[in-house]
């Protein structure tokens, strides 16, 4: 049930999320997606991925400056 639901989520969702991919790749650039090795349910690791919504390789000196 949770694989077909997922399917028809993926399918049916496709055009916006090449959408979202198009305008990430024509407004900065850098990769469309952000990638971080998490933990899960056991200790067992794996790729979480999520569109990248902050610049790629930014400095971080007005950041930590803020903090």
């Amino acid at each position: 049930m949770d694989v077909v639901g997922a399917v028809i989520g993926l399918i049916t969702l496709s055009p916006l999320i090449m959408i979202i991919s198009l305008i990430i790749k024509i407004v900065s650039p850098g990769p469309v997606f952000f990638r971080q090795p998490r933990i899960g349910y056991g200790g067992n690791t794996f790729v979480f991925l999520k569109f990248r919504t902050m610049k790629h390789n930014k400095d971080t000196s007005d950041h930590q400056q803020y903090l």
